[in-house]
């Protein structure tokens, strides 16, 4: 087959097309078939330089060969996903499949736990004091139960404003069943999602409840308490404490839980809060039967307009002061020189005249 210049052309339209795209890039298996990609290949969302992979085989069952398996899409206004269809980590003879829907910022994502016992666990490598920002899907239809980053409860926030301004905590979007965690990095993060009920323990076997708040903050800014609750004994079992947290009685109120591992003796939960108004703010936090008071002081900070730099203003002045004089100067010694010129020419003109 003979290829003129246009087929040449249009070849290498189609070659580049389909190497520069990144709106979708997907592989078609043959219908009832399983894919099995290998642990540890990693897939790149190359709008945020972020990639993910899976800590062991993926699974992928497709019935409908004309479906991509797995591929990257902008999911509009959230970005850049990965969406891999009817996937699990999982044993093929009794998997749990969903689709799986992730899109990872300022961190990369290795997955180690993927629908099996209605549980999502991953890794993130955050550099340590940024926060990180995975998005997944919500294949369950319920917020989750429990969203943990190294044990420590991550908790929800009341709207989608106060999710864009902490530093850790999830917001569940219910209109388009995502989920999206935000954690502060301490590399590595373990993040570990659930969807299981899970039991709340009311027996009052707490020792102790260690609030740590910062005294000053900011108006309008956000910031973090951490809550602690220490237990007289280790945990027998995973252990969930409910608690409360108030402002000037009703002014801020929050609700929180704090998780405790089996065999530890104390768990944490990071509560994000934002005061309104400047003030003195006394705030109290109670987890079962313990209650802990502390005060909050916030301020307003003034903007501070620019101070006027007198003294460079005054030598800038004296300086130009300076030039302008140097430049008379200059320009009268001119002139006087030239003077002079016209008077000598002029003499010699005149003795010209009389000698001639």
């Amino acid at each position: 087959m003979k290829l003129n210049i246009a087929k040449i052309l249009i070849i290498v339209t189609t070659l580049l097309t389909l190497a520069l795209s990144t709106s979708i890039v997907f592989c078609q298996v043959p219908s009832k078939t399983t894919l099995a990609i290998g642990p540890f290949i990693g897939f790149y969302l190359d709008r945020y330089g972020t990639y993910v992979q899976f800590a062991s085989t993926l699974y992928i069952f497709t019935s409908n060969s004309n479906v991509p398996a797995f591929g990257w899409y902008w999911v509009e206004p959230y970005g850049q996903f990965l969406i891999f269809h009817n996937a699990c980590l999982c044993e093929l003879s009794n998997p749990e499949i969903h689709d799986f829907w992730v899109s990872v910022r300022n961190a990369n994502c290795t997955v180690y736990k993927l629908w099996n016992d209605r549980t999502f666990i991953a890794v993130l490598d955050v550099p340590s004091g940024v926060t990180a920002e995975i998005i997944i899907n919500n294949p369950y239809g319920d917020p989750p139960s429990l969203v943990t980053a190294n044990n420590r409860s991550v908790n929800l926030a009341s709207s989608r404003a106060e999710y864009e301004s902490c530093r850790e905590c999830y917001f569940y979007d219910a209109k388009n069943r995502l989920l999206f965690v935000r954690v502060l990095g301490a590399s590595p993060v373990n993040l570990t999602i659930t969807w299981r009920p899970i039991e709340r323990v009311t027996i009052p076997q707490l020792m102790d409840v260690v609030v740590d708040a910062p005294s000053k903050v900011e108006v309008g800014k956000a910031f973090s308490v951490i809550v602690k609750a220490v237990l007289m004994t280790p945990a027998t079992k995973d252990i969930y404490l409910d608690g409360y947290l108030n402002c000037n009685e009703t002014l801020i109120s929050k609700t929180f839980t704090i998780y405790v591992p089996a065999g530890r003796v104390e768990g944490e939960s990071s509560i994000t809060l934002t005061l309104p108004k400047p003030g003195l703010y006394v705030c109290k936090v109670k987890v079962q039967h313990i209650e802990k008071i502390f005060t909050i002081q916030g301020v307003e900070v003034a903007k501070v307009k620019p101070r006027v730099p007198w003294l460079t203003l005054v030598i800038v002045i004296v300086v130009l002061i300076i030039l302008i004089v140097i430049l008379v100067l200059l320009y009268r010694k001119l002139r006087i020189k030239e003077t002079i010129i016209k008077i000598e020419w002029s003499g010699l003109r005149l003795l010209k005249r009389l000698f001639s």
